[in-house]
């Protein structure tokens, strides 16, 4: 799985002119599961993560569409996720 989100993501970073750090590069994917949405089609939802220049793993969502039956697939979100705030003290 993590071959086809990279090869979708160098797709993407070409396509914004994304370079070096800036660029997304999957690391390693956290978690995946299939998502059916009726006549939206199957969906992948990944959370991967992505080293930066400081070393630090920032998790990231790409959601892939599945078309022809698998045969073909098309990165349809792709959003950073920030950590949530711990107000407990």
């Amino acid at each position: 799985m993590g071959l086809l989100i990279q090869a979708l993501l160098d797709k993407y970073n070409e396509e914004n002119n994304l370079l070096g750090d800036d660029a997304y590069n999957v690391e390693n994917v956290v978690s995946f599961q299939e998502v059916y949405e009726g006549k939206g089609g199957w969906y992948y939802h990944l959370n991967c993560t992505r080293k930066t220049k400081g070393g630090v793993d920032n998790l990231f969502f790409p959601e892939v569409l599945r078309m022809n039956r698998g045969l073909q697939s098309k990165l349809t979100c792709l959003h950073m996720v920030k950590p949530a705030v711990d107000n407990v003290k």
